[in-house]
């Protein structure tokens, strides 16, 4: 038994299959593939923060052996990669909630209904010469 017949430029199914695509599954207020797109990005956070604190350990390192080696541009280096590893970290962290804060407020805000009355012009009519 063939479940998939592919002729005649036709795809034809048996019974009890779904043809499942990357665009299906979309409605009028949701993306297609927006599950999918959510799936990967909470699948990449844990290596983000990962990075973050990569950087931030390779801060603390570049930050004392500027110190300890009285290199003060290596030691303002080291700082730097520390606030901005640290402040990357809370971002990576903190995305859904922020996302999910703003999106609660988006929902609050409704537009005033419309008090403006339509403007009827009387145009002359054409005639043809």
């Amino acid at each position: 038994m063939d479940l998939l017949d592919m002729t005649g430029g036709q795809v034809r199914l048996s019974a009890g299959m779904l043809a499942v695509g990357p665009l299906d599954g979309g409605t009028v207020t949701e993306l297609p593939g927006l599950q999918t797109f959510k799936g990967l990005v909470l699948g990449l956070i844990p290596y983000a923060l990962v990075a973050c604190v990569a950087a931030f350990v390779i801060g603390a390192i570049l930050w004392a052996v500027g110190a300890f080696g009285h290199n003060p541009q290596h030691s303002s280096k080291g700082k730097t990669t520390l606030v901005v590893a640290l402040a990357a970290a809370m971002l990576v962290g903190g995305a859904a909630y922020l996302v999910g804060w703003f999106n609660d407020r988006g929902k609050e805000v409704s537009a005033p209904a419309s008090t403006a009355t339509p403007v009827v012009v009387d145009a002359p009519a054409l005639t043809e010469f």
